[in-house]
C-alpha cells in the first residue's frame, strides 16, 4: 500500500514568495530581471509565457479536456460534467495561485512524456521508481505519476502559493506516495539520485540548475524537461550538450520545446 503524502517545510526555505515567483525564480526574480532584462531573448520567453498564462488558464465553467488518450484533466471549478468519454486517468485540478493546470504547452509536453516513459514500465515496478518533480506548481505531474502507480514521489518547490496548491490538489486526488518539500533545488539532497527527473521549468532556471539535475538522475535515468520556448531551443539544446546529457526524444507544440534526456556513456 502506498504511503500517504508527506508536507515538509524546511525553515532554510520558509520565506514567503510574491505572485512574480510564479516562474519558480524565486525571491530572485527582481534581480533577474535587472541583471537579464535587456536580453532580448530572455524577457521575449518570459514574456511569451506571461502572456499565455491567461489564455491557458482555466475559468469558471470551462470544460476539461483530454491530454491523450488515456488522462484527462477536469477543473474542480467547473459546473460541466468531467466528460462523456471514459480515460482510466482523470486529474482533478484546482489551478488557482499556481501555474501548471496542465493546459499550457510545456505541462501537457511534460505529462504526456511522462504517462509514455512511465507507462512502459511494468505495473508491479512502477511502485519502486523514483520520481523527482522539481518546481511542481499545482503538483499536476507527481498526481499523473501517482495515479499511474508511482508511490515514492518528492515534490519540491519554492513558491509558498504552489505548496499549498499542490497540497490541496493531492488532497483532491487522494493521491499517495508524495513527499512535498519547499526547497530550492540548488540545495537539495547531493545524495538522493531518482529515476525521473521531471523539470517543466524555463531556459534561465534550467541552464544555470542542469548541473543539480543531473546530479539528481541515476546513471540510466531520464530527465523530462520542459518551458523552453522556440527562440531559446537551440541554446538550451547546447547547455545539455555540455552538461552531458543525450535526447532520447524532443516534441514542440505551440511555440514550447519538451525533452526527454539521458546521461551521456561519456559522462
Amino acid at each position: 500500500m502506498k504511503e500517504p503524502f508527506i508536507l515538509e517545510s524546511s525553515s532554510e526555505h520558509s520565506q514567503y514568495y510574491n505572485d512574480s515567483d510564479f516562474l519558480h525564480l524565486g525571491p530572485g526574480f527582481s534581480g533577474f530581471m535587472d541583471q537579464y532584462g535587456g536580453n532580448a531573448a530572455i524577457t521575449e520567453e518570459i514574456a511569451a509565457l506571461g502572456s499565455q498564462i491567461w489564455e491557458y488558464i482555466f475559468i469558471d465553467n470551462i470544460e476539461g479536456y483530454p491530454v491523450n488518450d488515456s488522462i484527462f484533466v477536469h477543473p474542480v471549478n467547473s459546473s460541466s460534467p468531467c466528460t462523456d468519454r471514459h480515460y482510466p486517468i482523470v486529474i482533478n485540478i484546482n489551478p488557482l495561485h499556481a501555474f501548471g493546470d496542465g493546459k499550457h504547452p510545456t505541462t501537457i509536453l511534460c505529462l504526456r512524456y511522462l504517462s509514455e516513459y512511465l507507462g512502459r514500465i511494468d505495473d508491479e515496478k512502477r511502485a519502486g521508481v523514483k520520481i523527482i518533480d522539481v518546481g511542481t506548481g499545482t503538483g499536476i505531474l507527481s498526481i499523473l505519476a501517482s495515479k499511474m502507480g508511482a508511490s515514492l514521489i518528492e515534490a519540491i518547490d519554492l513558491n509558498a502559493a504552489s505548496m499549498e496548491s499542490a497540497f490541496e490538489n493531492f488532497t483532491i486526488n487522494d493521491c499517495r506516495g508524495i513527499s512535498l518539500r519547499q526547497a530550492d533545488i540548488a540545495s537539495f539532497d547531493k545524495n538522493a539520485s531518482y529515476d525521473m527527473v521531471l523539470a517543466n521549468l524555463i531556459s534561465d532556471v534550467i541552464i544555470p540548475n542542469l548541473k543539480h539535475l543531473t546530479d539528481l538522475m541515476k546513471p540510466d535515468g531520464i530527465m523530462i524537461a520542459s518551458g523552453i520556448s522556440a527562440i531559446r531551443n537551440e541554446e538550451v539544446r547546447k547547455h545539455f550538450n555540455l552538461a552531458g546529457l543525450e535526447a532520447l526524444d524532443f516534441a514542440h507544440l505551440d511555440g514550447w520545446y519538451g525533452y526527454v534526456l539521458k546521461l551521456s556513456r561519456n559522462q
